[in-house]
């Protein structure tokens, strides 16, 4: 796997902020905190990047690419089975609450060992009909994988069927596309672990794996919360699809117009050197949505870059435990 290793010693940074604002002196405790949890760092893939977590972090991850949402989660075979057995079911036995047709296919991925797609209006009170929710799933190493996206199929409907200009354009009658897609995408995911780290070109997410070259609409948000710790987050987010015309620095004005509603302070800003990405930080402090004093910092890469190779990257850490008195 092709990727740039995102470098960051952010759990000092995270516990110690006063510290690293030079706000005020460590507590005696701590130095063996910060020492207890990078003592213990693991690598994690994040869709094409990676980042030292401690081991124990939980992670929360949404990952779209090319509009469909992807997600997996670990499972027997078995379990796989029962629950496609299940969700057809459920699926057949629902009623459009205006009458339309609710499920239109249930079918196995042709090539694909354990592979199951869904086709239906996804709600019982979706209106007009001409809504396709895709769901697709697979088995691949301990792990369901499912990927979900919206179509339209404006020229099997029943309710613009008498309206031609709405049933014959091409962006209401995207289905077929958009199914095609979600196959192929099927097709070149695999479950894994998280602390399996590819080799080859692709986009890691919770459980799985996309063996894929870099693309142009690819968003991946993920939450680190530390297990000792659920006062310090880590917020990783990447997106393909953006380019701004201006960097984090040059907000600063907005920046500190924030601040001031907020009691706050820049506490450290500047560019930060990360191999072969343009970044810049901002460290404050101020009074949280909670209402109470805590800490925030903020990384952004490849602001004004933006592309599929260099995506924009935003590394955003929130603390609430340090006290801001003294």
């Amino acid at each position: 796997m092709k990727h740039a290793l995102v470098a960051l010693s952010l759990i000092c940074m995270a516990l110690g902020l006063p510290a690293c604002g030079r706000e005020r002196p460590q507590l005696s405790t701590e130095p063996t905190t910060v020492n207890a949890l990078t003592a213990n760092l693991t690598p994690r893939c994040v869709g094409r990047y990676l980042i030292d977590m401690p081991a124990d972090a939980h992670t929360f991850q949404s990952v779209v690419v090319n509009g469909v949402k992807l997600s997996a989660e670990p499972m027997t075979i078995d379990v796989h089975r029962r629950t496609m057995q299940q969700r057809s079911e459920a699926l057949k036995a629902a009623k459009s609450h205006f009458g339309y047709q609710y499920l239109y296919a249930d079918q196995e991925v042709e090539g694909i060992p354990d592979a199951h797609y869904f086709v239906s209006l996804g709600s019982i009170f979706e209106s007009p009909d001409s809504v396709r929710i895709i769901e697709a799933y697979r088995w691949s190493d301990g792990y369901q994988i499912k990927m979900e996206v919206e179509g339209s199929d404006a020229k099997n409907s029943s309710y613009f069927k008498d309206q031609p200009d709405a049933r014959d354009a091409s962006y209401m009658n995207n289905f077929g596309s958009r199914l095609q897609l979600v196959i192929g995408l099927l097709s070149k995911t695999r479950g894994r672990p998280d602390a399996k780290i590819p080799t080859e070109p692709g986009l890691c997410f919770q459980g799985g794996f996309l063996a894929t070259n870099a693309g142009s609409r690819e968003r991946v948000k993920t939450k680190f919360v530390l297990a000792n710790h659920h006062d310090v987050n880590f917020n990783l987010n990447t997106d393909s699809s953006i380019r701004t015309d201006d960097s984090l620095l040059q907000r600063g004005a907005d920046i500190a117009v924030a601040l001031s509603r907020n009691d706050g302070r820049t506490l450290r800003n500047g560019p930060v050197a990360l191999p072969g990405i343009p970044a810049e930080e901002w460290l404050m402090a101020g009074i949280t949505v909670m209402e109470i004093p805590g800490f925030h910092f903020i990384l952004e890469g490849n602001a004004k870059v933006g592309s599929p190779q260099s995506p924009l990257i935003t590394l955003a850490v929130s603390s609430l435990r340090c006290n801001t008195s003294s």
